[in-house]
C-alpha cells in the first residue's frame, strides 16, 4: 500500500493536507486536516478530558474540561520534548494570530538551540516570549 501527504486546494483559498493511500493505483482520501479559524475556535466545546485539536506549523489548541482554550506548541530540543503554553484564547487572552506569531518567535529561537521555555522562565528579553 502506498501512503502519501497532498497538498488539496478547497474553497476560499485555504489548503488541507490530505493522508491518501493507494491499494490499486487509485488514492483515497484517509483523513483531513485544516487550520484552526476565529470561529472554530468559538465553536469548540469542552468534553470529559482534556483533547488536542492542532492548527499547523506544531501550534495546537488544548480544550480542558472546564472549557478552556489554551495555545500550546511542542518542541524537541537537545534530545527533549518540551510544550510551551502561549496563552488562553478569549476576552482577556490572546489572538489566533498573536498564537501564530508567537509560535513564529518560538520556532526560532528552537532553531537557534534554545529552548523557549527556558529562556522564558528565565526572564529572557526575547520579546516573542513574553507572557508565554
Amino acid at each position: 500500500m502506498l501512503s502519501n501527504l497532498i497538498i488539496c486546494p478547497v474553497s476560499l483559498g485555504v489548503l488541507v493536507v490530505c493522508e491518501c493511500f493507494s491499494e490499486d493505483g487509485f488514492f483515497y482520501v484517509e483523513s483531513v486536516t485544516s487550520m484552526l479559524t476565529d470561529t472554530k475556535l468559538r465553536n469548540l466545546k469542552s468534553k470529559e478530558k482534556l483533547y488536542k485539536v492542532n492548527d499547523r506549523d506544531g501550534l495546537y489548541v488544548a480544550v480542558t474540561a472546564a472549557g478552556s482554550i489554551s495555545f500550546r506548541y511542542n518542541y524537541s530540543i537537545n534530545g527533549r520534548q518540551e510544550t510551551i503554553p502561549f496563552g488562553r484564547y478569549g476576552v482577556g487572552g490572546i489572538t489566533l494570530a498573536e498564537a501564530r506569531e508567537r509560535l513564529g518567535e518560538a520556532k526560532k529561537m528552537v532553531s537557534a538551540g534554545k529552548s523557549p521555555g527556558k529562556e522564558t522562565a528565565r526572564g529572557g528579553s526575547h520579546q516573542g516570549c513574553r507572557n508565554f
